[in-house]
């Protein structure tokens, strides 16, 4: 047997006793945290629980882009963090913070590292925000990360991927439904596409279900669909305003039953329209059910609403060609706006309907109080006139019902709009109609 020179020997000795010894090392963040090289948890969580020596800086990179420097600053931050060294985890904090125009990559870049780490996001920043010294920059940046999540269910191929997939199962279909109901009416209209595409016919019962869940947020725009030609994806949209229980699609409903539809689109909106208490449409007139919900509108109390989640509310038109377009409009005169399209609709099915032309005139003076200093209506044409020439045109009769409207209300400022309007027309001769004397009234 060959013997080892004794120089071996001592180095094999000296070996074992080395590797024998415990070793205490603080990987610096770019090592610990590197997505280039995969690591394991183990190695993951010695890291961050290992005694430390004073945190040394991550070796610098060559011209970094704009994402590699964020990831960076993440990579830093969840370091030192795990560490305790809360002063260094602030400093790297604060860059991530100073990015308020990149809420979206800084959620991808927290998202990565923490995957990489095998670190629940939710569970460590939570951890993190209840310590002292990183209170309040985490809390910042909860707040940057939760826009960067409403940001990216905006995202038109979020959505589609979500719609993807909801008939893979029903954990994915929880999960899938749960996403789309966070995007809210912008969700709606791209689900509507999916419906009214026959390639897609697979995913439809699923869209479907999906619609229900999403409950009232998707009322608003399923309404405006109601106005699509074809018949088969006109029967999907009444079937899911059938199940979803609200009763602002009635006069929607009302108006296809009377209308000259299809008979399966007919049949379809009578089993919706007994979902929602009308047991016989033909005792309804479409008209009145439209000024009904016009005036719920103007008072604020119908089951039609505006999507909260959004700054501006959405008004929607049905494009046969594009499908679902949507304008936005002030949260504030969302209500003023859809009283008076409904009220417009009321006049189209009964042009004699002068209730409909009194209750439009109030709400576009409503309209006009109602909008914010420095905000626009986009649902108006810029040439459009102001409620006061619309006033003027309409006539004292009309005029002096808005008047009393606003009377019985209590809105000086809509009353005082429609005096300056009746001052304009006004005389002896139309003073006074039906014994009312709402200008005499008003002086009151």
């Amino acid at each position: 047997m060959t013997q080892l020179p004794r120089f071996f020997l001592t180095a094999a000795v000296a070996g074992v006793c080395v590797f024998a010894s415990p070793v205490f090392v603080v990987l610096p963040p770019s090592a610990a945290y590197g997505e280039e090289v995969e690591e394991s948890a183990d190695t993951a969580d010695t890291a961050d629980t290992a005694e430390s020596t004073e945190p040394k800086a991550a070796p610098e990179t060559v011209a970094p882009d704009a994402n590699s420097a964020l990831r960076q600053e993440v990579k830093d931050f969840w370091h030192y963090a795990k560490i305790a060294r809360y002063e260094a985890a602030t400093d790297s904090l604060s860059k991530v913070i100073a990015r308020e125009s990149e809420a979206l990559a800084v959620l991808g870049a927290f998202e990565q590292v923490s995957r990489a780490r095998r670190d629940d996001l939710d569970t460590w920043l939570f951890r993190w925000q209840g310590t002292k010294e990183l209170r309040e920059p985490v809390t910042k940046l909860l707040t940057m990360l939760e826009a960067g999540r409403l940001e990216r269910r905006l995202i038109p191929a979020q959505i589609n991927e979500n719609i993807e997939r909801l008939n893979q199962g029903e954990r994915p279909f929880d999960i899938a439904s749960s996403r789309l109901k966070d995007s809210g009416e912008l969700a709606v209209s791209i689900m509507v596409d999916w419906l009214k595409n026959p390639e897609r016919k697979a995913h439809h019962a699923g869209v479907r279900r999906a619609l229900v869940r999403m409950g009232r947020a998707a009322v608003n725009p399923l309404v405006a669909a109601t106005a699509v030609k074809d018949a088969d994806t006109l029967v999907q949209v009444i079937a899911v305003l059938g199940d979803l229980g609200y009763d602002a699609a009635v006069p929607y409903l009302l108006e296809l039953v009377q209308s000259d539809r299809s008979t399966a689109v007919k049949q379809a909106a009578k089993q919706a329209l007994g979902k929602l208490g009308v047991t016989d449409p033909a005792a309804v007139n479409a008209a009145d059910a439209f000024y009904d919900l016009a005036e719920n509108l103007y008072y604020g109390r119908a089951s039609l609403v505006y999507d909260a989640q959004f700054p501006n509310a959405f008004v929607w038109n049905w494009d046969e060609q594009t499908g679902l377009l949507k304008k936005e409009v002030p949260a504030a005169i969302f209500n003023d706006v859809m009283s008076m399209r409904c009220s417009e609709q009321s006049l189209r099915l009964s042009p004699d309907k002068g209730e409909a032309v009194s209750l439009w005139l109030a709400a576009n003076y409503k309209r006009e109080v109602d909008l914010p200093q420095g905000a626009t209506d986009a649902s108006r044409a810029e040439n459009t006139p102001n409620a006061h020439y619309y006033g003027v045109a309409s006539g004292a009769q009309f005029l002096e019902a808005a008047l009393n409207r606003a009377l019985r209300d209590n809105n000086a400022a809509v009353a005082l709009k429609a005096i300056e309007s009746l001052q304009q027309i006004v005389g002896q001769s139309n003073l006074f109609t039906d014994e009312q004397r709402p200008l005499i009234d008003a002086l009151r």
